[in-house]
């Protein structure tokens, strides 16, 4: 009976040897799939990041990008100043200035605000529309916000306009480069089923 009790027990103790060792290796190929879908799922993202910066205005987009808040200043007053006005629009005046106070962004980047004082005198609000499309126009990248705006009627022909303009305008302390798809990574993603 001992020999009997013996056989059970090591037949028992194999059973669950044999049940630990599946259960691990069913963890071990949860993990591993985990592993590969997240690898996937990062090799995907860089793949569609890198199809965008392909892109055709994309290299203008970042050349603006790279562009200081001294550049942005100057494109506005060629706007303003040198470009022909919309038709309907009879006079312009304007003036920039910095707001004292930069916003603090999680990052290592400051963003600064680029204020823009815009006085107008128009004969109808579709000449305002069109300078407040040519001023998107001039400044593609940079975000941007109409504060406020006052429109008072000047004469039975012209309204006279006050805008007050935001420009966000940030520029990294260090550029961080983007790292090239690790050979690991695609080793991976390739060896997977």
């Amino acid at each position: 009976m001992t020999m009997r009790s013996g056989k059970l027990l090591l037949a028992l103790c194999l059973g669950l040897i044999s049940l630990l060792a599946i259960a691990w290796f069913d963890r071990m190929t949860a993990h591993r799939t985990e592993t590969l879908r997240l690898a996937r799922s990062e090799l995907q993202t860089l793949q569609l990041q890198m199809n965008l910066l392909q892109t055709p205005d994309m290299g203008l987009t970042l050349a603006h990008l790279e562009e200081d808040l001294d550049a942005l200043r100057i494109r506005l007053v060629e706007l303003l100043t040198q470009h022909p006005r919309p038709e309907g629009v009879l006079a312009v005046e304007f003036e920039q200035s910095i707001l004292p106070r930069a916003l603090q962004d999680a990052g290592a980047e400051t963003v600064r605000v680029l204020r823009l004082e815009l006085e107008m005198v128009v004969q109808h609000a579709v000449a305002f529309l069109e300078m407040l499309a040519r001023v998107d126009e001039a400044v593609p990248v940079w975000p941007h916000e109409v504060q406020a705006c006052m429109i008072h009627r000047k004469t039975p022909e012209g309204l006279q306009l006050a805008c007050v303009l935001d420009f966000y305008h940030w520029q990294a302390s260090e550029r961080q480069a983007s790292m090239p798809i690790s050979s690991e990574l695609e080793a991976m993603v390739e060896r997977a089923p």
